[in-house]
């Protein structure tokens, strides 16, 4: 990429963490990323390896309890997240929720990519990749 343009905005009106680990933002919150001729990437090499990238992402246990943005533009970029090696984990999250999620109404996510790559990759003996893009995701 010739050029590197990241536009990072991340508002919250309100924010009450209840426990270590814990999202909680309990009404209007915007997050975006926009990443024009950009390279966003997220590797771990190794014996234990772990790699889990959250780009406009809420993530542990969420819950937000209404309005909330998440965007992720990508343009003319490349994501990627990549673990490799013995114990692989990839993980990936644009404009997401993770965790146990509880958001109770109006949400909009996107994730817009324009002559973009996204990519997500674990390689390995106990390789195991997630990606989420625009989702909520509740892993057991």
């Amino acid at each position: 990429m010739k050029r590197l343009a990241i536009i990072a905005a991340a508002f919250a009106t309100t924010a009450a963490f209840a426990a270590p680990g814990e999202v909680q933002i309990n009404a209007p919150q915007i997050q975006g990323v926009a990443a024009i001729q950009s390279s966003i990437s997220n590797e771990s090499r190794g014996f234990m390896t772990k790699a889990q990238q959250n780009v406009s992402t809420n993530t542990a246990g969420v819950e937000i309890n209404q309005p909330s943005i998440q965007l992720t533009i990508a343009n003319d970029s490349d994501v990627s997240n990549s673990a490799r090696g013995f114990m692989s984990t990839a993980k990936q999250n644009l404009a997401s929720n993770d965790g146990t999620v509880y958001v109770d109404a109006a949400q909009l996510q996107v994730v817009y990519a324009n002559d973009s790559t996204i990519s997500n990759e674990a390689r390995g003996f106990m390789a195991d990749a997630v990606q989420n893009l625009a989702t909520n995701y509740a892993p057991n």
